[in-house]
């Protein structure tokens, strides 16, 4: 076979001997070179390459037919070079409706997952641009077992013949009950599939539909291909143009150029060179590695909305190597992984706003990744709703864990688990949760340094809670000593102890004594009793450890003296180890003068979300303060105590405090 040029004289159609230097036709065995300067428009169903290196070598243009549905098949890896261009479909000159234009990878003699994809260099140009129509959708109607009409929110620019798939609405790891079907009828958005469904939907579960007019996918569906996508570094403006496009058995797990359906590589490219993209309306169907594998993104310059993730045993999104992606409205409908940041450094700052996770194994799996933030997030019918690794600076605010009224209740098997060696600080904040079976799955871990704060559980101020490697923390609003609040801790290692610890103004020169109250009960033991430590700034640690008794409040007092020169914080500390069940002990009423360390802070000894470091007075109220002067009038050290050596004060047999 040959290598064959474009004319070098403006191009033509594909099928036209004209285009070709030659007046020769390319066809499979044959490798093709589209020159600068020339355009090529496939208008038919085309094979190209020899199987041996670069099949279809792109310094001009190819173009997709607006039309007549086409198709080119790439037998060898199909390359855009710096100043190429891939035109199918433009935001001003779309794919349209009523035509497919499909491109088809890694087509091989001797298939081999990921032997050949699509590689776009830096300074290429890559158009994919399909006709206009809804992505993602809801049920408005249930959709019973073996049924076959539904009613969805909004089926623009659906037809018969679309693929679409409806995602699962029953409990716990159940991504196999979503379920793939093809539109037969339509009538606005009434829907009805050929055949009925397996399992029952329920009223609000997620509907994608994956056909769009601009398809690429593998050759042959078995052998996945791929995408590299290489960052642009042309202008500002778009030369990356991707909307409503298909993608079928795209993302190869050979190695990591070949991971995703998309690979976003921005290695080398300065950030004030990176040109923004925009993409949208993606839907991906693959068993394979990465729907989607960005990697070494700067902020703000890589967007990701609106797309539909299938991919039963593998990973829908990924981020890597320091990429900073917003991704917006997306849905995972099935998925191994549904999110996953790894690789080193991991994803830095990714930004997940409105997006659905539902049918996977894990949800959110968590390593290597850095300042996550997920805003208004839905995790649903999945083992682990979430799983963390080496990670720091995870958020996620109001979002739904296992739990969307009216359509999951207690989806989600597990909030979260943590793995080997974990090192990493989720904080859930205003999130909704209602899970199967614990919050915690293989937490306990003696190598994890792991602590996750749950603050607002369920969007109540009175519900905080922490979750450690070896013990979790909870604001008790039914046994407390003072105030409206404990803080109650339940050890889970007989090995390793928990703690929480507060920060206490110390003056220089001056003693200062902390008192309080510890509880423990029946099933705590007697061994490794609860103990608190006064320490820092040099001074002689102080300790008191509770005595043998159950379901009693016992007062502790811990003092010292710092001689630094200058005012400082001393460090209470409070410990617990017990690897008894339902193991329980508590603290309350911490007297710190001068400042009252009571139960105090925007939840009661809580602040932002975890144990309050430091309860500064002005969130002291009066109350609290009147406790503890009347409480503690005679223990030494205390505010009441040293107000009664230094003012005439006593209390009247009323109890009212007089001066």
């Amino acid at each position: 076979m040959a290598t064959i040029n474009s004319n070098g004289t403006s191009g033509g159609n594909w099928s036209a001997t004209s285009s070709w230097a030659g007046g020769v036709v390319p066809v499979l065995g044959d490798k093709v070179n589209i020159l600068s300067g020339d355009t090529i428009t496939v208008d038919g169903i085309y094979r190209c390459g020899d199987d041996t290196s670069t099949a279809l070598n792109i310094s001009g243009i190819l173009k997709a037919s607006r039309t007549v549905s086409s198709e080119i098949s790439v037998r060898g890896e199909f390359v855009l070079n710096n100043g190429g261009e891939l035109d199918y479909g433009k935001s001003t000159d779309t794919i349209p409706s009523t035509i497919t234009a499909k491109i088809r990878l890694n087509d091989s003699a001797s298939l081999v997952d990921g032997k050949w994809g699509l590689t776009c260099n830096r300074l290429a140009n890559y158009f994919v641009y399909g006709a206009s129509k809804t992505t993602n959708t809801d049920l408005t109607t249930q959709l019973l077992a073996t049924g076959t009409t539904f009613t969805v929110t909004d089926a623009t620019g659906w037809a018969v013949g679309d693929t679409i798939i409806i995602a699962t609405t029953a409990s716990g790891s159940t991504g196999s009950q979503t379920e793939e079907r093809v539109i037969s009828a339509l009538t606005g958005n009434d829907v009805t599939i050929s055949v009925g469904t397996t399992y029952s939907h329920e009223i609000g579960a997620r509907v994608g539909n994956m056909t769009k007019s601009v398809a690429i996918e593998a050759y042959n569906l078995s052998y996945a291909s791929y995408q590299n996508l290489i960052s642009n570094a042309t202008t500002l403006t778009n030369s990356r143009e991707i909307q409503h496009v298909a993608l079928k058995s795209m993302g190869d797990n050979s190695n990591s150029l070949k991971y995703g359906g998309y690979r976003f590589d921005g290695s080398g490219s300065s950030q004030s060179a990176l040109a923004y993209i925009s993409v949208g309306n993606i839907t991906f169907n693959t068993t394979e590695q990465y729907c989607i594998d960005a990697y070494n993104f700067y902020p703000d310059r890589l967007t990701i909305s609106d797309c539909a993730f299938y991919t039963p045993s593998s990973t829908g999104i990924g981020t890597r190597q320091s990429a900073v992606v917003t991704f917006n409205n997306c849905v995972v409908y099935r998925a191994g992984n549904g999110v996953t940041t790894s690789w080193s450094q991991g994803g830095v700052g990714c930004i997940y706003n409105d997006c659905w996770i539902v049918g996977c194994n894990t949800g959110i799996n968590y390593s290597g990744g850095q300042g996550f933030k997920f805003n208004n997030c839905k995790v649903a019918s999945c083992n682990l709703a979430s799983n963390w690794g080496f990670g720091v600076g995870a958020e996620l605010n109001n979002c739904d864990i296992g739990y969307i009224s009216g359509l999951y209740d207690g989806s989600c098997t597990y909030a979260f688990g943590v793995s080997v060696n974990a090192l990493t600080n989720p904080l859930y904040n205003d999130c909704n949760f209602n899970i199967v079976t614990s919050i915690t799955s293989n937490v306990t871990n003696a190598n994890a340094r792991f602590s996750a704060t749950i603050s607002n559980k369920n969007v109540d101020p009175s519900s905080q809670e922490i979750y450690t490697s070896t013990g979790a923390f909870f604001r008790d609003n039914t046994t407390f000593k003072t105030g409206v609040a404990s803080l109650r801790c339940e050890p889970s290692s007989a090995t390793i102890p928990v703690s929480n610890e507060w920060q206490i103004f110390a003056p220089t020169g001056e003693l200062v004594v902390v008192s309080g109250y510890l509880r423990k009960d029946i099933n705590y033991g007697s061994t490794n009793r609860p103990y608190v430590t006064l320490s820092g700034l040099g001074i002689t640690a102080s300790t008191y450890t509770m005595t043998d008794v159950d379901d009693t409040w016992e007062q502790f007092t811990v003092s010292g003296t710092q001689t630094t020169g200058t005012d400082g914080v001393l460090t209470l500390t409070a410990t617990f180890q017990s690897g008894a069940a339902n193991a329980k002990a508590w603290i309350d009423g911490i007297v710190a003068p001068p400042t009252v360390a009571v139960n105090s802070g925007n939840f009661g000894y809580w602040a932002g979300g975890a144990p309050a470091k430091l309860v500064a007075s002005n969130f002291t109220s009066a109350d609290d303060i009147w406790n503890k002067l009347t409480s503690d009038i005679t223990l030494s050290g205390s505010i009441g105590k040293q107000l009664k050596d230094n003012i005439d004060i006593k209390i009247s047999e009323s109890g009212t405090l007089e001066i």
